[in-house]
């Protein structure tokens, strides 16, 4: 067997190999699902690529839902998961997902605010969700039924979400106490997206930052802190130089989904095979934010206050400048679609804040229910989403 370079191209020699192939070639290990069922002899296996370790929480949720759609196929779809990105980064997934080197991937959407105008645009705003599950739920509302032109996004680029998991909120972790939130004026901050501007509200400086550099960044004295997901404290290690971190114990990050599909895959899929992907869908989507992200969020920050590290919530002053900066989203994120070339940026941004105003409304005093959020995922997305119920 003859195997080009790893330098080459991904997406013009993976798609030519099979799955032992290239796991031989690339000379890796691939965290590999065995179906519960059987598989068909003309069973067909689509591959998930992940930056997520094998053994992460997304992934173990991940695999569980495979086997229950490779179940309810009865063995006709079977997966293989390619974990520690092997196959792609993280800025790469798009165009691999979309090129065909994977038929599922971890998608951090707010990335590509170029290739996604209007599905990113949700990212812009800090304050518009007070819970994880319920801001997956809108979020998959307003990707898969709400906004038409996102829908048109994905198409065109040959992807689609298979509804929208929410990450941890981002909670602000610096190198040093902060007495109070007076003494975060002119520190210089890694934050992307809305907490850019949050943090622009608190007097600090924002500065881009990818992910795996923040550490470093912190210990050279170029950043004083980092507004980052709780997972990152360990994950990524920013708990090595973190000594006080403000979390304000609400929201979600609404930047990535775990579970996004090329969407020529999709087209190839018979109507019941996508009927089992729906129907496991809303399930799936509960276990990744309350299984996985909620989950680890927790347990992130009981071990941070367990090490030493200082955690507040900012006290009264944090909460006023939260109120203050809520205050004026609207039409900062308003500005920000007029810039994007969004058609009616007003009307588009309200019928954004609609959706969500409805998943918290219908899930007042529910907020963990898997009962509530799995019968509204069912009859407000699974059931209505133009992209889920295509049969071209």
């Amino acid at each position: 067997m003859i195997c080009r370079s790893r330098s080459a191209e991904p997406s013009r020699w993976v798609r030519t190999l099979t799955s032992a192939k290239l796991v031989a070639c690339l000379g890796i290990g691939a965290a590999v699902l065995t179906s519960p069922v059987g598989s068909q002899p003309d069973a067909k296996e689509l591959r998930y690529a992940t930056t997520q370790k094998e053994r992460a929480k997304y992934t173990v949720e991940t695999r569980e839902t495979f086997k229950r759609v490779t179940k309810l196929t009865k063995g006709e779809l079977t997966f293989r998961i390619y974990a520690n990105g092997v196959l792609y980064n993280t800025r790469g997934a798009v165009k691999a997902l979309s090129g065909g080197v994977a038929d599922f991937s971890q998608v951090i959407w707010v990335l590509h605010p170029s290739e996604f105008p209007h599905a990113t645009l949700p990212a812009q705003f800090a304050t518009i969700n007070e819970h994880m599950l319920q801001a997956a739920g809108a979020l998959s509302e307003f990707h898969l039924v709400t906004c038409k032109e996102c829908i048109k996004e994905y198409k065109k680029i040959n992807v689609m979400p298979l509804g929208t998991d929410a990450a941890s909120r981002y909670s602000l972790m610096c190198n040093r106490k902060i007495s109070n939130i007076k003494a975060l004026k002119g520190l210089r901050v890694r934050a992307v997206g809305a907490m850019s501007h949050f943090a622009v509200e608190l007097g600090m400086v924002p500065t881009r930052v990818a992910g795996p550099e923040i550490v470093g960044s912190m210990q050279r004295g170029v950043l004083d802190c980092a507004y980052a997901v709780l997972p990152w404290l360990y994950n990524y290690g920013l708990a090595d130089v973190s000594k006080h971190v403000i979390d304000r114990g609400q929201g979600a990050a609404l930047g990535g989904g775990m579970l996004w599909m090329r969407y020529a895959t999709w087209k190839s899929l018979t109507k019941s095979q996508r009927r089992a992907f729906r129907a496991a869908l809303p399930d799936h989507a509960y276990r990744m934010v309350m299984n996985a992200a909620d989950a680890e969020a927790r347990q992130m920050l009981a071990r941070a206050k367990s090490s030493g590290i200082v955690v507040t919530d900012g006290g009264a002053a944090m909460a006023a400048a939260w109120k203050r900066f809520r205050a004026k989203e609207r039409n900062r994120v308003i500005k920000i679609a007029t810039k994007r070339g969004i058609k009616n940026p007003a009307k588009f941004v309200d019928s954004l804040i609609k959706v969500f105003s409805i998943w918290s409304k219908e899930m007042k005093g529910q907020e963990t229910s898997r009962e509530k959020f799995v019968e509204l995922m069912r009859t407000r997305v699974m059931a209505k989403s133009p992209i889920l119920n295509n049969f071209e």
